[in-house]
Protein backbone atom coordinates (compact mmCIF):
# COMPACT_ATOMS: atom_id res chain seq x y z
CA UNK A 1 0.00 0.00 0.00
CA UNK A 2 1.02 3.80 -0.90
CA UNK A 3 0.42 6.43 0.76
CA UNK A 4 1.57 10.46 0.65
CA UNK A 5 2.03 12.26 3.86
CA UNK A 6 0.09 9.69 5.37
CA UNK A 7 -2.52 9.61 3.40
CA UNK A 8 -3.35 6.23 0.87
CA UNK A 9 -2.82 6.87 -2.70
CA UNK A 10 -2.39 3.25 -4.06
CA UNK A 11 -3.51 -0.07 -2.88
CA UNK A 12 -1.34 -3.16 -4.05
CA UNK A 13 0.14 -1.80 -7.10
CA UNK A 14 4.16 -2.65 -7.59
CA UNK A 15 4.33 1.23 -9.24
CA UNK A 16 3.14 4.21 -8.16
CA UNK A 17 3.07 7.18 -10.81
CA UNK A 18 4.11 10.37 -8.48
CA UNK A 19 1.43 13.63 -8.96
CA UNK A 20 2.28 16.20 -6.29
CA UNK A 21 5.60 16.53 -3.84
CA UNK A 22 4.91 15.09 -0.54
CA UNK A 23 6.91 12.19 1.49
CA UNK A 24 5.61 8.93 -0.41
CA UNK A 25 5.62 5.42 2.00
CA UNK A 26 5.32 2.15 0.48
CA UNK A 27 4.24 -0.86 2.61
CA UNK A 28 4.66 -4.14 1.25
CA UNK A 29 3.92 -7.67 2.29
CA UNK A 30 5.33 -10.78 0.36
CA UNK A 31 3.86 -14.07 -0.38
CA UNK A 32 5.71 -15.71 2.44
CA UNK A 33 3.94 -13.34 5.10
CA UNK A 34 7.32 -11.25 5.24
CA UNK A 35 6.78 -7.17 5.30
CA UNK A 36 8.96 -4.36 4.25
CA UNK A 37 8.23 -0.98 4.00
CA UNK A 38 10.37 2.59 2.41
CA UNK A 39 9.53 6.10 1.93
CA UNK A 40 11.20 9.11 -0.57
CA UNK A 41 10.83 12.60 -0.64
CA UNK A 42 9.52 14.07 -3.52
CA UNK A 43 10.03 17.42 -4.58
CA UNK A 44 9.17 19.02 -7.50
CA UNK A 45 11.51 21.82 -8.90
CA UNK A 46 9.71 24.61 -10.77
CA UNK A 47 12.30 27.69 -11.13
CA UNK A 48 11.16 31.14 -11.96
CA UNK A 49 12.90 33.89 -13.66
CA UNK A 50 11.58 37.80 -13.09
CA UNK A 51 13.93 40.31 -14.65
CA UNK A 52 11.52 43.20 -14.34
CA UNK A 53 9.66 45.63 -16.59
CA UNK A 54 10.70 46.88 -19.45
CA UNK A 55 12.80 50.24 -18.17
CA UNK A 56 14.25 53.66 -19.98
CA UNK A 57 16.81 55.48 -18.74
CA UNK A 58 18.86 58.55 -19.28
CA UNK A 59 22.61 57.48 -20.66
CA UNK A 60 24.07 60.05 -17.44
CA UNK A 61 22.89 57.50 -14.76
CA UNK A 62 23.71 53.72 -13.63
CA UNK A 63 22.07 51.67 -15.76
CA UNK A 64 20.13 48.47 -13.85
CA UNK A 65 21.90 45.22 -12.82
CA UNK A 66 19.74 42.27 -13.89
CA UNK A 67 18.90 39.36 -11.13
CA UNK A 68 17.40 36.26 -12.30
CA UNK A 69 17.70 34.65 -8.72
CA UNK A 70 17.61 31.00 -8.43
CA UNK A 71 21.07 30.97 -6.92
CA UNK A 72 23.39 27.56 -7.73
CA UNK A 73 22.13 27.75 -11.33
CA UNK A 74 23.34 27.75 -14.34
CA UNK A 75 23.22 30.97 -16.69
CA UNK A 76 23.06 32.02 -20.07
CA UNK A 77 22.52 35.48 -20.66
CA UNK A 78 21.59 37.20 -23.93
CA UNK A 79 21.89 40.72 -25.63
CA UNK A 80 19.52 41.07 -28.59
CA UNK A 81 19.84 37.27 -28.81
CA UNK A 82 23.49 37.12 -28.77
CA UNK A 83 25.54 36.33 -25.49
CA UNK A 84 26.47 38.19 -23.47
CA UNK A 85 27.91 37.90 -19.81
CA UNK A 86 29.18 35.19 -17.66
CA UNK A 87 27.46 32.32 -15.83
CA UNK A 88 26.43 35.06 -12.91
CA UNK A 89 23.11 35.35 -10.97
CA UNK A 90 23.33 39.08 -11.98
CA UNK A 91 24.44 40.47 -15.41
CA UNK A 92 25.48 45.04 -15.50
CA UNK A 93 23.93 46.09 -18.19
CA UNK A 94 25.41 48.30 -20.81
CA UNK A 95 23.40 49.95 -23.06
CA UNK A 96 19.72 49.33 -24.67
CA UNK A 97 18.15 46.52 -25.92
CA UNK A 98 16.48 42.98 -25.35
CA UNK A 99 18.15 41.58 -22.33
CA UNK A 100 17.49 37.87 -21.77
CA UNK A 101 18.91 35.24 -19.50
CA UNK A 102 17.83 31.07 -19.58
CA UNK A 103 18.89 29.24 -16.29
CA UNK A 104 19.59 25.60 -15.67
CA UNK A 105 19.01 24.75 -12.16
CA UNK A 106 20.54 21.70 -9.87
CA UNK A 107 17.43 19.43 -11.10
CA UNK A 108 17.93 20.28 -14.81
CA UNK A 109 15.45 22.50 -14.91
CA UNK A 110 15.38 25.07 -16.87
CA UNK A 111 13.17 28.56 -16.92
CA UNK A 112 13.67 32.38 -19.09
CA UNK A 113 12.59 35.48 -19.02
CA UNK A 114 13.32 38.78 -20.49
CA UNK A 115 13.36 42.23 -20.33
CA UNK A 116 13.60 45.49 -22.95
CA UNK A 117 15.83 48.41 -21.76
CA UNK A 118 15.82 51.95 -23.80
CA UNK A 119 18.45 54.43 -22.80
CA UNK A 120 17.94 58.21 -23.73
CA UNK A 121 20.46 60.63 -24.84
CA UNK A 122 21.25 62.54 -21.61
CA UNK A 123 19.97 66.32 -21.64
CA UNK A 124 22.45 69.15 -20.94
CA UNK A 125 21.00 72.41 -20.16
CA UNK A 126 21.92 75.80 -21.26
CA UNK A 127 20.61 79.50 -21.95
CA UNK A 128 21.90 82.46 -22.99
CA UNK A 129 21.43 85.94 -21.30
CA UNK A 130 23.29 89.39 -21.19
CA UNK A 131 25.75 90.04 -18.42
CA UNK A 132 24.30 93.07 -17.05
CA UNK A 133 21.28 94.70 -17.33
CA UNK A 134 19.57 97.72 -15.26
CA UNK A 135 16.99 98.07 -12.90
CA UNK A 136 13.37 97.68 -14.24
CA UNK A 137 14.20 96.61 -17.67
CA UNK A 138 13.21 93.52 -19.65
CA UNK A 139 15.39 91.12 -19.59
CA UNK A 140 15.21 88.58 -22.29
CA UNK A 141 16.60 84.67 -21.60
CA UNK A 142 17.11 82.03 -24.53
CA UNK A 143 17.13 78.45 -23.91
CA UNK A 144 20.16 76.42 -25.47
CA UNK A 145 19.49 72.97 -23.93
CA UNK A 146 20.26 70.15 -25.63
CA UNK A 147 18.77 67.63 -27.49
CA UNK A 148 15.26 68.58 -27.51
CA UNK A 149 14.06 69.39 -24.32
CA UNK A 150 10.15 69.77 -23.71
CA UNK A 151 9.89 71.20 -20.17
CA UNK A 152 11.54 74.10 -18.00
CA UNK A 153 11.79 75.33 -15.02
CA UNK A 154 13.06 78.96 -14.58
CA UNK A 155 13.89 80.94 -11.21
CA UNK A 156 15.50 84.05 -11.76
CA UNK A 157 17.31 84.65 -8.03
CA UNK A 158 15.00 87.14 -6.87
CA UNK A 159 11.99 85.01 -5.32
CA UNK A 160 8.91 83.26 -6.67
CA UNK A 161 7.41 82.47 -8.82
CA UNK A 162 9.12 80.40 -10.97
CA UNK A 163 8.42 80.30 -14.91
CA UNK A 164 7.61 77.29 -17.04
CA UNK A 165 8.55 78.50 -20.31
CA UNK A 166 11.10 78.21 -23.36
CA UNK A 167 12.26 81.91 -23.85
CA UNK A 168 10.70 83.90 -20.80
CA UNK A 169 11.53 87.52 -19.73
CA UNK A 170 11.68 89.12 -16.31
CA UNK A 171 12.21 92.69 -14.50
CA UNK A 172 14.67 92.86 -12.12
CA UNK A 173 13.31 95.45 -9.66
CA UNK A 174 16.71 95.98 -7.31
CA UNK A 175 20.12 95.99 -8.51
CA UNK A 176 22.80 93.07 -7.52
CA UNK A 177 24.25 90.20 -8.53
CA UNK A 178 21.60 87.47 -9.17
CA UNK A 179 21.75 83.51 -9.68
CA UNK A 180 19.70 82.18 -12.17
CA UNK A 181 18.09 78.97 -11.88
CA UNK A 182 17.35 76.49 -15.61
CA UNK A 183 16.18 72.62 -15.24
CA UNK A 184 15.30 71.36 -18.71
CA UNK A 185 14.22 68.24 -19.01
CA UNK A 186 12.21 65.60 -21.54
CA UNK A 187 9.53 63.71 -19.24
CA UNK A 188 12.24 61.59 -18.01
CA UNK A 189 16.31 62.85 -18.07
CA UNK A 190 16.98 66.26 -16.55
CA UNK A 191 19.70 69.02 -16.16
CA UNK A 192 20.29 72.02 -14.37
CA UNK A 193 22.24 75.00 -15.32
CA UNK A 194 22.78 78.02 -13.22
CA UNK A 195 24.17 81.66 -14.74
CA UNK A 196 24.75 84.73 -12.84
CA UNK A 197 23.81 88.33 -13.67
CA UNK A 198 24.35 91.75 -12.85
CA UNK A 199 21.44 94.54 -12.58
CA UNK A 200 22.45 97.94 -12.23
CA UNK A 201 21.09 100.86 -11.36
CA UNK A 202 20.19 102.93 -14.49
CA UNK A 203 21.81 105.98 -13.24
CA UNK A 204 21.85 108.95 -15.53
CA UNK A 205 24.95 110.19 -17.76
CA UNK A 206 26.50 113.07 -16.22
CA UNK A 207 27.43 115.72 -19.52
CA UNK A 208 28.91 118.54 -18.90
CA UNK A 209 29.06 121.72 -21.07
Amino acid sequence: SWTVDGNPVGFNLQQLQTTVPGLYVVNAISNTGCTGTDSVHFNISEPEVNLGLNRTVCSNEPQPVLNAGNPGSTYFWYLNGSPVGSNSQTHQTAGGGIYSVTLVNPYGCSASDSMTLTVLSALTANFSAPATATVNSTVSFTDLSTPSPISWNWNFGDGPPNVFIQYPTHVYTAAGIYDIFLIAGNALCFDTIVKSINILNDCPTLALS
